[in-house]
């Protein structure tokens, strides 16, 4: 939620800087107000292995820097947005 109470859509409407902020005091990334699940590992894993096959392609888009790093360990490809 951001700092109105409107939901953020994970940081694509807005954001609440205040809270981010917070969080980071605390060690957490950029974007993030809590720690994660860590379970985008798991989940790539189980989803590339069922619901994508036979996909050329498959695209998402990291909100945050360190949604971008998970997702290239876990072999997603970065593109570049012009």
């Amino acid at each position: 939620m951001d700092e109105c109470g409107r939901d953020t859509l994970l940081g694509a409407r807005s954001r609440n800087i205040s809270e981010e902020i917070k969080a980071m005091e605390t060690g957490l990334a950029p974007g993030m107000v809590r720690k994660g699940l860590r379970l985008i590992g798991e989940f790539s894993i189980s989803w590339m292995g069922s619901c994508a096959v036979g996909l050329k392609t498959v695209t998402t888009e990291a909100f945050y820097y360190h949604n971008a790093i998970r997702m290239g360990e876990i072999r997603f490809h970065l593109l570049q947005r012009r």
